[in-house]
């Protein structure tokens, strides 16, 4: 990896994850992304593994590996039991995706709505709120199926962005919201006029791209670090890492010339820029314990989320569980139950997505 040559003191943070299937966001196979982050380095992380798997053959720690061999599978009890001194020393961000798909269905075709009526969708986290409510609606006053067709509607389009599949996505909202039960029939309504209207909020040939998940994830996940830090960050990710193919992107965002400000998140504390980050290295994560790490709790993380188990599986879940592994700090996108308490307040200022276009536009063609 190589030494810092300057005096200044960092904190390393590495990164892995697992479930990445690109906007692929339906996928029934994995219905979860993770981002497990750490300040483990590797010398401790080296111990930790080799203490917990003394028999592990391979080139690296893969979870993969791990869970697919019933013997070493079953010492991810002593893992988790090992890791539990190092909890604080963690982050898990998580994404339900099908859930995600809902939270951009809600914010690319109802938010222009209450914009351009005067409302902040974003304060107090109302976007995310209602995804709640709107999430608790479609499966519990509707049903899984009519979950289902909602998300798959929007997504179809958000994958093939044109003139055709828009009205297609608006032909079916005008069915669902017609069949939905009289509660959800607001929601349909309001998506449906969103697509009608598409056009004069939207330039539909760059609309694509609106299904990722991963750029948002890190930040939120650099952002965790950044508040608990009190020292630059230099981050280490895995050289294969899917993250790179939007490196200009990143660029811009983590740019030093970004002018000072809170960005707010919808279901976490405000994340600072100009974000303090000194430097980002891709390492082979073959030279690096750290990431194999990051890479285990990730996959674990992805297991653990995953209520379709065996009963081999969930006898092997409790006794991890007894480790202390579900204390590891975690937030992400997931249905959750807070719900509105009222509409949108007043739009006074810039929301967090003109906000984070200003930041975008402020540190362009910066180096990181």
């Amino acid at each position: 990896m190589g030494a810092d040559k300057s005096s200044e003191t960092l904190t390393d943070i590495f990164f892995d994850e697992s479930g990445f299937t690109g906007e692929a966001l339906l996928d029934p196979v994995q219905p979860h992304f993770v981002i497990a982050s750490s300040i483990i380095k590797d010398a401790a992380a080296k111990k930790l593994l080799e203490a917990a798997f003394p028999d592990y053959q391979g080139p690296e720690y893969k979870f993969r590996n791990i869970w697919s061999r019933e013997r070493s599978r079953k010492r991810l009890v002593e893992f988790c039991g090992r890791l539990g001194e190092f909890n604080s020393s963690l982050f898990v961000w998580q994404v339900d995706k099908k859930f995600c798909v809902l939270t951009k269905m809600i914010g690319y075709l109802m938010e222009p709505l209450a914009h351009a009526a005067g409302q902040n969708f974003y304060q107090n986290a109302y976007a995310y709120k209602l995804a709640n409510y709107v999430h608790f609606g479609l499966t519990h006053v509707g049903s899984p199926e009519l979950y289902d067709a909602a998300v798959n509607t929007y997504y179809d389009f958000a994958r093939d962005p044109t003139d055709a599949s828009l009205v297609g996505m608006q032909n079916r909202l005008k069915l669902l919201e017609n069949s939905a039960p009289e509660e959800l029939r607001f929601f349909f309504r309001s998506c449906w006029l969103g697509a009608t209207l598409f056009h004069k909020f939207y330039d539909i040939e760059a609309f694509k791209g609106n299904l990722e998940i991963y750029l948002t994830s890190m930040l939120t996940s650099v952002g965790h670090w950044s508040l608990k830090a009190s020292t630059p960050l230099r981050l280490f990710h895995d050289q294969s890492n899917a993250f790179f193919a939007q490196r200009e992107l990143w660029r811009a965002i983590t740019s030093p010339d970004v002018p000072p400000q809170f960005h707010p998140v919808a279901n976490g504390p405000a994340i600072p820029f100009p974000l303090p980050i000194k430097m980002s290295e891709a390492v082979d994560s073959k030279t690096s314990a750290a990431i194999q790490l990051c890479d285990i709790v990730a996959g674990l993380t992805t297991k653990f989320l995953d209520t379709t188990r065996s009963p081999d599986v969930e006898t092997l879940f409790r006794s991890i569980h007894s480790t202390g592994f579900k204390d590891i700090p975690m937030n992400g996108i997931a249905p959750g139950e807070d719900f509105p308490d009222g509409p949108p307040g007043p739009l006074t200022d810039a929301d967090p997505v003109d906000l984070m276009v200003a930041i975008i536009e402020s540190g362009k063609g910066k180096p990181l």
